[in-house]
């Protein structure tokens, strides 16, 4: 994302919650990417032909957070994801 930057990337759903409740609280404009990898694109050879196919993985699943805030808010918003600025 041109002009935005990442301040946080986990796998724990309630550190994600609790990052967009402190930029929101501090009234930071930002922008979120959840992205699972169980979901898989299965490639078959199918008598010659190319088949694909969505599945979801048998493995152990996980969900990636990703929270984006923009260039010039960056550390504000970091400072805010630490507890300070507005935050109680």
């Amino acid at each position: 994302m041109f002009g935005w930057r990442e301040v946080f990337v986990g796998t724990d759903a309630e550190s994600f919650e609790r990052v967009k409740r402190r930029l929101s609280e501090n009234q930071i404009v930002y922008r979120i990417r959840i992205r699972d990898d169980g979901l898989r694109l299965s490639m078959n050879n199918l008598g010659g032909r190319q088949g694909a196919a969505l599945s979801r993985g048998m493995g152990p699943r996980n969900v990636f957070y990703s929270v984006y805030v923009r260039k010039e808010n960056e550390e504000y918003a970091r400072e805010a994801i630490r507890g300070g600025c507005g935050t109680a």
